[in-house]
């Protein structure tokens, strides 16, 4: 689960909760448990485009944002065909690619920005070649509006450049959030602050349809 109490510092967890065992009995020791599993999140709260913070192609809302543009008939960037879990042949493979190409942003921002999942798109293999180290203000000129809305990308062009990078990735948030409201029923996202937790360490790219002999994922 996207919000499981045990899906972060499992460990720190599972001993302030010994501890707990040992110091409570009864009624209070239960209600203490399901509050701490729990959390201060109601069951019908949205999503806060802060949530996505700090959050990598491990976290479960990645797998989420798959699902999500498979459910939007999402199609590939650069061949227009669709993005699927059954691909025809290793060109059509899924891989994730950085919005901004790491080559170009890694020098100058941290890498829990630039590998974020604000800064990841679903494209196929051979895409991913093509776009290769180009920012996103040249190569999405060719790229057809409904293409890039269809992942979530700002319509704003102006946040396409170098120095837009953090405003991009703050907007992107906003409209991925609401898209995973949609996805699981929630409303949504109007201004409410949550809290912010931390996730694992960014990963590596990787090939989402995976096989035997799938291409190694090309970083851009």
């Amino acid at each position: 689960m996207a919000f499981s109490h045990y899906s972060l510092q499992v460990e720190g967890k599972l001993d302030a909760e010994a501890r707990l065992v040992k110091e409570r009995t009864g009624e209070h020791l239960f209600t203490e448990l399901i509050r701490r599993a729990f959390g201060p999140r109601s069951v019908d709260s949205p999503i806060h485009p802060r949530d996505l913070e700090q959050k990598y192609s491990t976290h479960p809302f990645f797998r989420l944002f798959y699902i999500a543009a498979l459910e939007m008939r999402a199609k590939d960037w650069a061949t227009n065909t669709a993005i699927n879990d059954r691909p025809v042949n290793s060109r059509a493979k899924i891989e994730f690619h950085h919005v901004f190409p790491q080559a170009r942003v890694q020098s100058t921002f941290p890498k829990e920005e630039w590998n974020s999942l604000a800064n990841l798109a679903f494209v196929t293999g051979h895409t991913n070649k093509v776009i290769s180290s180009r920012l996103p203000a040249e190569y999405m000129a060719g790229i057809a509006p409904e293409r890039l809305a269809e992942q979530w990308i700002p319509d704003d062009p102006e946040l396409r450049s170098l120095d837009r990078f953090p405003e991009f990735l703050a907007a992107r948030r906003h409209l991925m959030a609401n898209a995973l409201n949609r996805l699981l029923g929630l409303p949504d996202y109007t201004g409410q602050a949550v809290r912010q937790e931390t996730d694992e360490p960014p990963a590596d790219e990787e090939v989402i349809a995976e096989e035997k002999n799938a291409p190694t994922p090309t970083r851009s």
